[in-house]
């Protein structure tokens, strides 16, 4: 009789830890799986916070002249915020379904915004570090979305006048001159922008001839289509990109991302705010 005793306590842990780990198994089966951007209401408002404030690292880096390390957090913006679903997105049923609530319709606006100044100021950084063709590329990416924008065709401008392309600096930048009239420090550099090209198509044709003088001189008012930056730019008061040192996807698909542009500054490539 004490040795059954004796077994039956022996087993004993052996049943309470079998127990133990069987609590632990449905415990684990009924805790929810996180959701892949954490809580549905807080990680949009999350995610564009972390945006803006790398924005305003690159800023910051702009203003100092490191136009490298500019670069770098002006991507990291764009590579935080573009998983965001938004309301209208193909994703975004599929997102509600697994408890991930879509942008709402302010954070989709400051996202617009914030995407197309990130870009907006990469361009101005590439300027800064005369990367013409990079230069370009964000330049464009601003005006597929937004083609009204001045700051943006005068880099754009700028860059073509950089890389040679004078007839496409001179449709851009007369279309841009257009469109902002006032005598402000971006009126003005627009307008010096666009005599110095003149001044080169004129210099170039004269060399070439009346036929293609008038060739080249004929484009000129159309729509803008292509444009090149000068190192000199406009300066736009705030951010400046970073080295492209980063990976490739942060490189603009064009038509992709959306941003504004930062405030009038003065002459000289700039990062917007």
């Amino acid at each position: 009789m004490p040795r059954g005793k004796k077994k039956q306590t022996s087993e004993a842990p052996h049943a309470a830890s079998a127990t133990s780990a069987a609590a632990s198994s449905k415990a684990a089966r009924d805790t929810p799986e996180p959701s892949a951007r954490g809580t549905s209401a807080e990680m949009p408002t999350v995610a564009l916070s972390e945006g803006l404030a790398l924005k305003e690292e690159g800023n910051k880096l702009f203003k100092d002249g490191e136009y490298s390390g500019a670069i770098r957090k002006y991507k990291q913006g764009i590579l935080r915020t573009r998983g965001l679903v938004t309301r209208t997105s193909a994703m975004a049923m599929f997102a509600v379904s697994r408890g991930v609530a879509p942008l709402t319709e302010e954070e989709e606006f400051e996202l617009v915004r914030l995407t197309q100044s990130l870009h907006a100021n990469l361009s101005a950084c590439y300027l800064k570090k005369s990367e013409w063709d990079k230069a370009v590329r964000y330049a464009a990416v601003v005006l597929d979305s937004d083609p009204g924008n001045v700051k943006s065709m005068l880099r754009l401008g700028q860059a073509y006048n950089q890389l040679g392309d004078l007839v496409g600096a001179d449709r851009i930048l007369t279309k841009a001159a257009s469109l902002h009239t006032r005598p402000d420090a971006l009126g003005k550099a627009l307008r010096e922008t666009l005599r110095e090209v003149r001044t080169k198509l004129r210099s170039r044709d004269v060399h070439r001839g009346p036929s293609s003088a008038a060739s080249a001189m004929s484009g000129s008012g159309a729509d803008a289509g292509s444009a090149e930056s000068e190192g000199r730019g406009y300066d736009d008061a705030g951010e400046d990109a970073a080295d492209d040192d980063d990976d490739a996807s942060a490189e603009p698909s064009m038509g992709t991302e959306v941003g504004e542009d930062g405030e009038d500054g003065v002459v000289s490539p700039a990062a917007e705010a």
